[in-house]
């Protein structure tokens, strides 16, 4: 499969995930909620620093990355966003 670099302008968020309730950072937009990853990993600390760039939760953003789909436990689809630039 061959990903191709996708941009997004979202909102900023934190995730409670799954009914152990870890948390992630993500990206919202209307279409779709994005779990963002660094090295194919969550981001779960909300001060994470993007070359020097903290946004807060709430914060507008533009992400680009590459997007995977995943379905969880019922089926539904969720998606997450290997981050390359967030601005």
């Amino acid at each position: 499969m061959t990903l191709s670099l996708t941009t997004i302008n979202g909102v900023y968020s934190t995730f409670t995930l799954g009914p152990g309730g870890s948390h992630s950072i993500g990206v919202v937009t209307p279409e779709h909620s994005y779990i963002l990853t660094v090295n194919q990993q969550k981001i779960t600390d909300p001060n994470h620093s993007w070359n020097g760039y903290v946004p807060s939760p709430g914060f507008t953003v533009q992400v680009t990355g590459y997007v995977t789909i995943q379905n969880d436990y019922l089926g539904n689809p969720f998606y997450y966003l290997e981050v390359v630039t967030l601005t």
